[in-house]
């Protein structure tokens, strides 16, 4: 993920030079939801696809969250979502927040889904569990990572180059956030997203029986 340098503006988006058109990285407003939900249904069949307008509408407004949504010729066509310990660490709560609030909503949105839901939490949580046992294992260490909970690209638009892009924006938002690495937590049966992770530096970490999490060093060292 190198090259060159990208830099926020004053206005919060970046461009990024490529081959397909302009490509612009800006946060996420509530005007970009819908296209939000569509992105995430196709690209994430378990969990994301579920998670409608309340929990966007909340998640973009968070202090310990950024949402970024990139455009090709003006045109959303992805989106990162990214968790900052810097916001995290000063509020331990807010992870209660951030899983009983979204699951409330979709149980008031969608009561049949209940039993499916409950399922779904209870096998998240040593996912869960891993994140946030590694965040604290890493502030111990007086390490700051960011998390990228999530990226995401309509299908079409994935095999060209967008994803290293985005990952490389992320890279750089990292270090403007003096974060010392990138951590996320990818699917062992996502394979395309194993091999770029992998071809960008990520190193894997640890893995449980479904999920490896992967880690890239900004510092020069381990983390």
């Amino acid at each position: 993920m190198g090259g060159k340098t990208l830099k926020l503006n004053s206005n919060s988006f970046v461009e990024i030079p490529h081959l397909l058109g302009r490509l612009i990285l800006r946060r996420a407003v509530e005007n970009d939801i819908e296209s939000l939900i569509g992105i995430c249904r196709t690209s994430f069949p378990d969990v994301l696809k579920r998670r409608k307008r309340a929990w966007w509408e909340y998640i973009i407004k968070v202090d310990f969250c950024e949402v970024w949504v990139c455009e090709l010729d003006s045109k959303l066509i992805g989106v990162a979502q990214l968790i900052t310990d810097q916001n995290l660490e000063n509020d331990k709560n807010q992870k209660i927040c951030f899983s009983r609030t979204s699951y409330l909503q979709h149980f008031i949105c969608h009561p049949k889904i209940l039993v499916e839901k409950i399922y779904e939490k209870l096998s998240a949580v040593l996912v869960k569990d891993t994140f946030y046992k590694e965040r604290d294992e890493l502030q111990a260490m007086g390490k700051k990572p960011l998390w990228i909970k999530a990226v995401a690209l309509l299908p079409n638009m994935r095999s060209n180059g967008i994803g290293t892009a985005i990952l490389g924006f992320c890279q750089q938002r990292a270090l403007e956030l003096r974060c010392d690495c990138i951590k996320l937590i990818v699917k062992k049966s996502n394979k395309r997203g194993l091999c770029l992770y992998e071809r960008l530096g990520f190193i894997k970490t640890s893995s449980d029986a479904n999920y490896y999490t992967y880690t890239k060093s900004l510092k020069n060292e381990v983390c």
